[in-house]
């Protein structure tokens, strides 16, 4: 998650987001920190590589999220 994390600051993701995914990962929400980066980055339209969306999949898998939840991030490939 923390590799999430790095690469949607990476991406400028505003530090707001940041900042609650981080706070939501301190405190063990697993599921909140990747819904708040996911979510928010697909709101501000923020374009992405396969590889990040391969890291978003691959994380979702290991925290055993149905696809559906997460594979709307195709949309952002560039």
């Amino acid at each position: 998650m923390q590799k999430l994390i790095f690469v949607s600051t990476n991406l400028n993701l505003p530090n707001k987001d940041i900042i609650i995914a981080k706070e939501y990962l301190n405190v063990n929400e697993f599921e909140l920190c990747f819904s708040t980066l996911i979510t928010q980055l697909y709101e501000y339209d923020i374009k992405i590589d396969y590889t990040i969306y391969e890291l978003i999949a691959k994380i979702g898998e290991l925290m055993k999220i149905d696809h559906l939840h997460y594979s709307f991030m195709k949309d952002l490939i560039k």
